[in-house]
């Protein structure tokens, strides 16, 4: 009979793989920035109702809500596991999820990500996952260096792709489509020595040409800005999340958290 730890058993206690197929199990979060004032353009989103300056902004959380959050997680009771175990036990991999598991997710590739949110995440013992296209890194004071990529990457920081100039997936041709989702691959796996298994949709724009493409460029699974928990029938694929906005206020975080 194989031995388990405590700690393996009490995972495989946690969530059962007979859990009936729309029940939560987890709860992915995306932050994009933890800066008090950002200073760069962004590009709004198809939706977007206000102009680029509120678009700026809507990414944002400050320094002191995102510990705040982070300090809710913990007083929630949550557990906090890397993607890759989420992946896993969708895909049958692996037997169970511990209770109110939690993913953190971050998307882009601005500097906050190597000097706030990496080492507050370090501190607390959290694993996360970076998205990051390469088009951004290097560009400016406000973009992460591969070098610090490398850095987090090597310290355990999951870093995957965010495409690699963060287009509108639906609006390319085949041959751009290939570029974005190839070319951003062997970019990172090159400047990381670690392999990529996860994309990130740009603007959450995606449809099922785009699922399909992803996944014969070898992903294994994505995310989109769907707001959702995951269930055990949540294709790898379009995995959706809650992203955080600047005026996300402590009881909004808390109720995408599971019970």
């Amino acid at each position: 009979m194989p031995r388990f730890s405590n700690l393996a058993l009490a995972l495989f206690l946690a969530v059962p793989l007979s859990a009936a197929d729309d029940a939560p199990v987890a709860t992915i979060l995306c932050y994009h920035e933890v800066d008090a004032a950002p200073a760069h353009a962004t590009i709004p989103r198809r939706t977007a109702s206000g102009g680029a300056a509120s678009e700026q902004l809507r990414y944002t959380a400050s320094i002191e809500q995102f510990r705040a959050e982070l300090d809710s997680l913990e007083a929630h009771g949550a557990h906090v596991i890397a993607l890759a175990d989420l992946v896993a036990f969708l895909n049958g991999e692996r037997a169970s999820l511990p209770p109110r598991a939690v993913v953190i997710t971050v998307d882009d590739g601005w500097l906050c990500a190597y000097t706030e949110i990496f080492p507050e995440l370090r501190r607390r013992g959290m694993p996360w996952t970076l998205f990051v296209y390469p088009k951004i890194v290097g560009r400016g004071a406000h973009a992460v260096t591969w070098k610090q990529i490398a850095d987090m990457a090597a310290a355990g920081v999951d870093v995957e792709s965010h495409t690699f100039s963060h287009p509108f997936l639906t609006q390319l041709d085949d041959e751009q489509l290939e570029r974005e989702l190839d070319g951003s691959k062997e970019t990172i796996e090159e400047k990381t020595q670690k392999p990529i298994r996860f994309l990130s949709y740009p603007y959450g724009d995606y449809d099922d040409a785009i699922v399909a493409e992803s996944e014969s460029n070898g992903y294994a699974a994505a995310v989109t800005t769907h707001r959702a928990p995951v269930t055990c029938a949540t294709p790898a694929l379009a995995l959706p999340r809650y992203l955080v906005h600047h005026d996300t206020t402590i009881e909004e975080f808390r109720a995408f958290l599971l019970p």
